[in-house]
């Protein structure tokens, strides 16, 4: 509204009908409610909302400002009430979706403190995909994902720079591990890893190394999973035959 409204037949049946209807009324109560001067208010609002300068509207939003409904000509008070009850269920959805997403959000921080990237990022990823969710959840979880994508080139970066063959392989292991959703990054660290495993001066030392690995794995599994472990033990005897670590291998065995 505006005070050149005054003559506005518009403007008058807004005040003087819609918002003089006890259900509007009543809906009021629940929603806030702004009467704005259109001549006072920053140009970017208005076309935010869609308002001509020059003409009184009703606008109605959700709990996000999000528009449910605008009404720029003479308007009736039943579609105005049915409008804010539609903006009055919309924020009802956001919030309860605002909680699930928090509650999400809350998660993937759990995870990135333990260093579960991989976890984390599934976490993330269902923020994103929860349809209707408030939008700064998305944000938050699209920004966290690319800080994630940046933070992997960066140990991408620092794994192709070990000098020793083996801790550089290990790490590549772990970021295809970690960062096996994010496919801008993966694919150069799946090939990196293929060029170690079959490159002529590298395959042998990362095949004997791929052994002790196993072994460690084995090891690890032992008292809660003895029967997996000695499978697992079995396979390394086999497979790194005159290795060192089919050699530990069978003294594990031996030890049963």
């Amino acid at each position: 509204m505006s005070a050149s409204d005054t003559g506005s037949c518009c403007a008058a049946n807004y005040e003087r009908i819609v918002f003089m209807d006890r259900k509007v009324i009543k809906l009021t109560k629940p929603l806030l409610t702004l009467r704005l001067d259109r001549a006072a208010t920053e140009k970017e609002t208005l076309e935010r909302y869609g308002v001509d300068p020059k003409r009184p509207a009703i606008v109605i939003t959700d709990c996000e400002g999000v528009v449910v409904a605008r009404f720029d000509t003479c308007a009736n008070a039943r579609d105005v009430s049915a409008a804010m009850v539609l903006a009055l269920k919309v924020s009802k959805q956001k919030r309860s979706l605002a909680q699930k997403v928090q509650k999400l959000l809350q998660d993937a921080t759990e995870e990135l403190a333990q260093q579960r990237i991989h976890e984390a990022t599934l976490l993330l990823r269902k923020v994103q995909n929860t349809k209707g969710a408030p939008a700064a959840g998305g944000e938050r979880a699209a920004r966290v994902l690319s800080e994630l994508a940046a933070e992997g080139a960066r140990r991408f970066e620092a794994a192709q720079a070990q000098a020793a063959l083996t801790q550089r392989y290990d790490r590549l292991i772990e970021l295809r591990h970690d960062f096996v959703l994010y496919e801008e990054l993966i694919k150069p660290v799946r090939a990196a890893i293929v060029a170690l495993e079959e490159g002529e001066a590298t395959k042998q030392e990362v095949f004997v190394h791929q052994g002790m690995l196993e072994i460690d794995r084995a090891v690890a599994l032992l008292e809660r999973e003895g029967a997996r472990a000695r499978s697992i033990l079995r396979d390394v005897r086999y497979k790194w035959k005159g290795t060192a670590a089919a050699e530990r291998a069978q003294r594990l065995l031996d030890g049963e």
